[in-house]
């Protein structure tokens, strides 16, 4: 007690506070903290975020892979014959998830009742290579 009989308050900070307490004025340990949360957000989420999901990014196009950036032709996209198997959630977060579509490089297409005539790209302008898939390949 002080000369005024009050309790005097003890201000005692444990050692993880005081810790804190210099960590949050230093501004630069703040924003390098904040950088490091943000890694290991994207880290963790990077298949959620990519545009290509598939385990190790791996959806690849043979027939377009010699072209230059910014190169673009029309897809086509066909359910796979396989059934694939799903992959639990924290899975597809850490490895991704095999596509069920089959992407096609063509250059034009036409429909012919219930199927659809597709002249695929395979990177020669000589070459006519026509193939013929049912709608309901395409559509479900």
């Amino acid at each position: 007690m002080d000369k005024q009989g009050k309790n005097q308050e003890t201000n005692y900070l444990s050692p993880n506070q005081k810790a804190w307490g210099r960590l949050k004025r230093n501004k630069s340990a703040i924003f390098g903290m904040f950088i490091i949360f943000i890694s290991i957000f994207l880290a963790v989420f990077a298949y959620a975020l990519a545009p290509d999901s598939t385990p190790n990014a791996n959806d690849q196009i043979l027939e377009i892979r010699t072209e230059e950036p910014g190169f673009s032709v029309m897809m086509l996209k066909r359910r796979k014959d396989q059934e694939l198997k799903q992959t639990w959630f924290l899975g597809r977060l850490l490895n991704g998830q095999e596509s069920i579509y089959e992407k096609i490089p063509i250059k034009s297409y036409e429909f012919s009742g219930g199927k659809i005539v597709v002249d695929r790209y395979t990177g020669d302008d000589l070459d006519i290579d026509l193939d013929t898939f049912s709608l309901a390949e395409i559509v479900h």
